[in-house]
């Protein structure tokens, strides 16, 4: 009877474990949520000032994950404490936006394929990393997808663009997720 007891707990046990979600990173790598950006550029000796879409924000001008490049920038709240980080891939980065489309495709063989690897690579990662993803919507034209980990302090989102323009690429986000009680 005491056998088949502490084979039925550890049986719960085995089965909570498997159906736990994964560890919530609580920011991004190194870079937790509510860091200065003191903080963040003591963690990070390389971060400086990145353009990000239309402003200027602390960041990574060349962070390397595997194969790939990304440009990456933090994003501070009000009372200057990490709220979230945005990651774009080499080929979506700022600095080549300046470039017409014809210039850009032109000047990477491979670029269409090279983006939709770069998807792949990440969706690929993110989902062993933190399991199935939450959600996942296409726009109304199809040209875009989003992939969404809802994780208990941290909301992961991959964006990928495919319109066939000089805005395609990947980008991924990392937001801290605020309690119900804090908004």
């Amino acid at each position: 009877m005491k056998i088949a007891a502490i084979c039925i707990a550890l049986l719960v046990a085995v089965v909570s474990l498997a159906q736990n979600p994964a560890d919530d990173p609580g920011g991004w790598t190194i870079a937790k949520w509510g860091m200065t950006q003191d903080q963040i550029k003591a963690a990070f000796p390389d971060a400086t000032q990145v353009r990000f879409l239309r402003e200027v924000r602390l960041g990574l001008p060349a962070y390397v994950i595997g194969p790939r490049k990304f440009v990456v920038a933090f994003g501070f709240d009000a009372s200057g404490g990490l709220q979230d980080v945005s990651l774009f891939d080499e080929f979506t980065a700022e600095g080549m936006r300046q470039f017409t489309e014809t210039q850009r495709i032109s000047a990477i063989p491979g670029f269409a394929t090279r983006i939709g690897d770069v998807k792949d690579d990440l969706l690929s990662s993110l989902t062993a990393k933190y399991g199935n993803f939450s959600d996942h919507a296409i726009t109304e034209k199809g040209t875009q997808d989003d992939w969404s980990w809802l994780l208990p302090g941290t909301t992961i989102k991959l964006n990928w663009r495919h319109a066939g323009d000089s805005l395609d690429g990947a980008h991924l986000y990392y937001k801290v997720r605020k309690k119900s009680s804090d908004l």
